[in-house]
């Protein structure tokens, strides 16, 4: 079955999409880790290191928003 160009494209996008959504080695060990080391928090600490972590995420968006040229009105 031959596919046209533009489901040869979605496929590839797909297959690049399914790449990045996947940790390296590395990365699962500093979870397992982080995991490990959360799991001795406190709820008022947990709720910091949820909020602080939520903020450095907004903040890593807007960078890679930057980066890709997005205008500040339309982040």
């Amino acid at each position: 079955m031959k596919l046209s160009k533009k489901e040869s494209v979605e496929l590839l996008r797909l297959k690049m999409d399914k790449e990045l959504i996947k940790i390296t080695t590395e990365q699962d060990f500093r979870l397992k880790v982080f995991s490990d080391e959360v799991k001795e928090l406190s709820a008022v600490e947990s709720h910091i290191l949820l909020t602080e972590m939520m903020r450095q995420n907004m903040i890593k968006d807007n960078v890679i928003k930057g980066l890709l040229g997005v205008k500040p009105s339309e982040r």
